[in-house]
């Protein structure tokens, strides 16, 4: 049975869709939606990487990178040296010997961060495992350090380029 044509029944005119799907062929009479602008925390998701390092830290990064190629007494470790020759200029020797002794009274377990990070060619897994933590903690436990370090850096006068966003 049947039903009969209603032809009061007047239907709307088809909905906008935001996309087309794979099951639906594009329709020429249908407008399509402009997709949303994503929003600043997105962005700002989308492009760092997990485990990045935070930009106002990487002049710390850098300055220990200097210091771990320099001449300050520091943790010689000839079997495990990262570097033989390096492209990075070694730091002043006044700022040398600070740091090195800035990283001579950090705590124990954040010298031994230090020595393994800045002075070894162990991986991150490598250093996980001999610091006893997993590797995403590794990475936070690198921000607590170079923070620490900024602060100490700062506080003896010894002067870092400061990350600045643009406004």
């Amino acid at each position: 049975m049947m039903k009969e044509p209603r032809p009061y029944l007047m239907h709307s005119p088809p909905r906008p869709r935001k996309r087309a799907t794979a099951s639906d062929p594009p329709d020429h009479r249908v407008p399509l939606l402009p997709a949303a602008a994503p929003s600043a925390p997105e962005i700002i998701r989308r492009i760092t990487r997990p485990n990045a390092l935070d930009p106002r830290l990487a002049p710390t990064d850098r300055h220990m990178q200097r210091w771990a190629v320099g001449q300050g007494s520091g943790f010689p470790d000839p079997e495990r040296a990262l570097f033989l020759q390096s492209n990075l200029t070694p730091l002043a020797l006044e700022v040398d010997v600070a740091t090195d002794q800035i990283v001579l009274t950090t705590p124990v377990h954040w010298r031994r961060f230090i020595k393994l990070w800045y002075r070894s060619d162990c991986s991150v897994e490598q250093l996980a495992k001999d610091l006893d933590m997993g590797r995403d903690k590794v990475f936070v436990e690198r921000r607590i350090v170079l923070a620490y370090l900024l602060g100490r850096l700062t506080a003896v006068g010894i002067r870092l380029s400061v990350f600045e966003p643009s406004p």
